[in-house]
C-alpha cells in the first residue's frame, strides 16, 4: 500500500516508466515498447535506450518499427554528432535487414566519408556489393579499409578480383583475366584461388607448361584443396 501512494505522488512520466517495466515483467513486450516510447524524451540521454528498444523489435523481425524508432532519434535537433551518425548506421541495418539495398547504401556512402564509423560502414557496404554480385565496387570500398595490418583485407581484396576474372573466362576474354589475375596477385600472391585461375588462363592460352606449374604450387600452398587442381 505505501509503495501504491509513493507511485501516485510520482510524476507522470516517471508513472508511465515505472508501468513500462511492468509490462516488461510481465512479457507484454507490445505494451512495454509502445509505453516506453510514448513516455521517454528523446535526447542524448535517453539515446542508449532508444537504440536498445529498437534492437529488441528488430531481433523480433518488426523492421518497421525499428525504422520508426531510429526515425524518431534523427528528428531530434539536440542530438550529439556521434549519436546521430550511430542513428543513421543503425537504420542501414534495418534497411538491409529490410532488403532495401538502394537506401542502405545512400546512407553508408555518407557514413564511410566520416572516420568514426567508417569501418562499420564499408564492411555493411561490402556486404550490399557481395549480394549484388558488385565485384568492383566491393573492390573499390574494400581498399578504404587498407592500413597497416591488411592481410585479411587483401584476401578479400583478391578473392574480389577473381570473382571479376571468373567472369572474363566465362565470356572467352582470356586478355583481361590475365591483366585482372595480375592485380589479384599484389594483393595476395599466396591465395590458392590466383594460383588456380592462373592455371585455367595459362591453360585457355595453351600454355601448358606454364598451366601446370601453376597448378603445382597451388597444390603446395593448399594441400587440402589438392583435390581442385585434378580435373585441369
Amino acid at each position: 500500500e505505501r509503495k501504491k501512494r509513493h507511485r501516485k505522488n510520482l510524476p507522470k512520466m516517471v508513472q508511465d516508466y515505472y508501468q513500462g517495466l511492468n509490462y516488461l515483467l510481465d512479457e507484454q513486450q507490445d505494451l512495454a515498447v509502445d509505453t516506453f516510447l510514448d513516455t521517454l524524451i528523446v535526447g542524448n540521454d535517453t539515446f542508449e535506450t532508444y537504440v536498445a528498444l529498437a534492437s529488441h523489435v528488430r531481433r523480433r523481425g518488426e523492421i518497421d518499427k525499428a525504422i520508426r524508432i531510429h526515425h524518431k532519434l534523427l528528428e531530434c535537433p539536440v542530438l550529439s554528432e556521434r549519436n546521430s551518425a550511430w542513428a543513421k548506421l543503425e537504420i542501414a541495418r534495418d534497411y538491409l535487414l529490410a532488403g532495401l539495398l538502394g537506401r542502405a547504401e545512400t546512407i553508408l556512402l555518407e557514413l564511410a566519408k566520416q572516420k568514426e564509423l567508417k569501418t562499420e560502414a564499408v564492411e555493411h557496404l561490402i556486404e550490399i556489393y557481395q549480394r549484388e554480385s558488385d565485384w568492383e565496387k566491393a573492390e573499390e570500398v574494400a581498399r578504404q579499409l587498407m592500413g597497416t595490418d591488411d592481410s585479411n583485407i587483401r584476401k578479400t581484396l583478391a578473392h574480389f578480383v577473381c570473382e571479376m576474372v571468373e567472369e572474363k573466362l566465362e565470356n572467352g576474354d582470356v586478355y583481361s583475366a590475365r591483366e585482372l589475375l595480375r592485380r589479384a596477385g599484389e594483393y595476395d600472391d599466396s591465395c590458392f584461388r590466383v594460383c588456380l585461375l592462373r592455371a585455367r588462363t595459362d591453360y585457355e592460352s595453351k600454355y601448358y607448361e606454364e598451366s601446370l606449374k601453376h597448378l603445382r604450387r597451388a597444390r603446395d600452398l593448399r594441400p587440402d584443396l589438392a583435390g581442385s587442381t585434378l580435373e585441369l
